[in-house]
């Protein structure tokens, strides 16, 4: 059975799966016909697996039981060398051939790790059997200018995994890669885009035989708002291993006692927040005063209750467009862009009235921002409050 009608046949069939994302079963039918499921498809049918109670996973998408999708979360850059270069030893050690495609620092530690276990890699390189790629330069070949482009991706992977597949000294062979372009979008806040790079890996082992161990450092995902994408991100693997303050762990008694610590540590931190926050809307309360983030990012915008009121929204979460548009003024809104400009790029703080739409009647309110850093994300942190001027 191909991959394609497996995932169908889990969600009772075309015509149920096609009335399930809002399709023509004509959709689901080019699916089932093809034998593999779109690759901007899969993470939303993953989602609707899980709201539908339906056992589905990555494998059953890409329809490859033997091809291994990994993702390591890791905190010290030495272990994560440590980690490759063991997973691309076995490359050489089973006459594979090997590909990294990495920042310059990670590809140096990697070979000095590969060179310390005995492996010639100078030799595997002329051999074509050990490629060591630039993961940023790789990114620009195939990347357009918010997601990457799937046609050019194929034409700049396919060939480089295809070469190594021929450089290999046996038969049945198989390409390990390790790639970290995902986590350069990432970090670039092109969390979507590393998403479906995580996809299209997936779709090309189906016409490719190759193993792909992802990375990302655990500090990257230090935000609330990144726990759905940190899951989107998860599910796009077959296997997860956690960062190596769990990994290193010689026992599942060890293991266990850490996840039940872990677990205590989050429902205490939980509680410790949501005091927190009452405690800030207390002082918000007797203030006058409401809250406001910025993702410098993505433009995204977290409110306060109180910074709702004021801004006349019923959302906590908005964009700047939006907040642009409820200024009446087109000088405030203009204030307010070279004012979050010179936030991004000088990392300075602003104080500045606004006007914004709120009843029949435009109100002022004077808002104060400044640039912080949540483990290296670039934050605007404000706060507002209604003005006497």
């Amino acid at each position: 059975m191909q991959p394609a009608e497996g995932v169908i046949e889990k969600f009772g069939g075309q015509c149920a799966l096609a009335r399930l994302i809002g399709k023509h079963q004509s959709t689901v039918q080019h699916w089932a016909n093809s034998g593999s499921i779109p690759a901007k498809w899969q993470s939303r049918l993953l989602q609707l697996a899980r709201e539908q109670d339906i056992e589905l996973s990555t494998a059953d998408l890409v329809g490859d039981s033997v091809h291994h999708h990994i993702v390591h979360f890791y905190n010290d850059d030495s272990f994560l060398a440590d980690q490759v270069a063991r997973f691309l030893a076995t490359a050489f050690e089973t006459g594979n051939t090997a590909i990294i495609v990495a920042t310059k620092t990670h590809r140096d530690k990697v070979a000095t790790c590969l060179k310390q276990r005995g492996f010639d890699v100078a030799a595997a390189e002329r051999q074509g059997r050990y490629v060591a790629l630039d993961a940023a330069k790789t990114l620009a070949k195939f990347m357009g200018e918010e997601q990457p482009d799937r046609a050019r991706f194929m034409a700049v992977l396919q060939p480089i995994i295809e070469r190594g597949t021929r450089a290999a000294r046996r038969e049945q062979s198989r390409v390990f890669i390790f790639g970290e372009m995902v986590a350069l979008l990432w970090r670039e806040g092109k969390r979507r885009a590393a998403v479906e790079l995580e996809q299209l890996w997936n779709e090309l082992s189906q016409v490719c035989n190759f193993s792909l161990l992802c990375g990302y450092p655990l500090s990257a995902f230090g935000r609330k708002k990144d726990q759905q994408r940190f899951m989107d991100i998860c599910a796009q693997h077959v296997n997860v291993i956690p960062a190596e303050s769990y990994s290193a762990l010689s026992n599942d008694s060890e293991r266990h006692r850490t996840v039940a610590r872990l677990q205590q540590r989050a429902q205490a931190m939980e509680t410790q927040i949501q005091l927190g926050e009452e405690h800030v809307r207390l002082m918000e309360s007797v203030a006058g005063v409401g809250r406001w983030e910025m993702d410098l990012d993505d433009n995204s915008i977290s409110l306060s209750p109180a910074a709702q009121r004021m801004l006349g929204v019923d959302s906590a979460s908005i964009v700047l467009e939006e907040l642009l548009h409820r200024i009446c003024s087109q000088q405030d809104r203009k204030a307010l862009l070279q004012a979050v400009k010179r936030a991004r790029t000088e990392r300075k703080q602003f104080d500045l009235e606004i006007r914004v739409k709120r009843g029949s009647q435009p109100r002022v309110l004077r808002t104060y921002g400044r640039t912080m850093f949540n483990a290296g994300n670039p934050l605007l942190l404000g706060v507002v409050r209604e003005s006497t001027g």
